[in-house]
């Protein structure tokens, strides 16, 4: 489904006495705005699919091979009100615009 809206799927089926029954499922298909965008041409030439595993593991398939791939990042969280930051790991020191705090 390419266009974004709402969409009811529906079957029908008739039984030997004649009833029938229908089942209908709603469906919404948002648009959404991607977080981030990542350059992966230089581990695989097509991306044909992707998923994560049932250990939350991220793996792209090129259509011949499943290749496992590591996301690092280095993130937080500023809560100006506070002007606290929130870092996701342990660090010794911390460099912003070149200001070491």
């Amino acid at each position: 489904m390419a266009a974004p809206g709402s969409y009811v799927f529906s079957i029908q089926a008739i039984d030997s006495d004649g009833s029938v029954v229908e089942d209908r499922v709603p469906w919404i298909n948002q648009q959404l705005v991607p977080l981030a965008s990542f350059d992966l041409s230089s581990l695989v030439t097509e991306i044909k699919g992707i998923s994560f595993d049932d250990r939350g593991r991220l793996w792209v398939w090129d259509g011949a091979k499943a290749i496992a791939l590591r996301l690092e990042y280095d993130a937080y969280v500023l809560d100006q009100a506070s002007r606290s930051i929130y870092l996701t790991d342990s660090v010794d020191g911390l460099t912003i615009d070149g200001i070491i705090l």
